[in-house]
């Protein structure tokens, strides 16, 4: 598993609006399998790039996409773990912005690990 990178062009990504492909890459590893490691500020920007990042006073971070939001502590580590990337998910997709994902894996929540939807 490898970490997204990328440069900060624009690119068109489905129902999404433009994101730098730095945002592009943090998202589509986000709904792939085996979950990847989703590093803290790649997460933090990808956020920003989709809505906003509000800080908390319990050091928190409350994420916003339109309507929809979603509360999260920074992990121990640089690294999200498994239920905190499945989490994203599920708010990413509440917020109806999910990547367009390839024919061949239709429905990510149906074979992750730590997911029961």
């Amino acid at each position: 598993m490898t970490k997204p990178s990328g440069s900060r062009q624009h690119v068109p990504h489905g129902n999404l609006p433009f994101l730098a492909e730095a945002d592009r890459l943090t998202l589509d590893a986000m709904f792939s399998h085996p979950l990847p490691y989703l590093g803290w500020n790649r997460v933090i920007a990808l956020f920003g790039a989709l809505g906003s990042v509000e800080p908390r006073l319990d050091r928190g971070l409350t994420f916003r996409i339109g309507t929809e939001h979603h509360v999260m502590q920074k992990p121990p580590g640089e690294d999200l773990s498994a239920a905190e990337v499945v989490s994203l998910r599920h708010f990413v997709t509440r917020a109806g912005l999910a990547p367009t994902l390839p024919a061949s894996h239709p429905d990510p929540c149906r074979t992750c690990r730590g997911c029961s939807s």
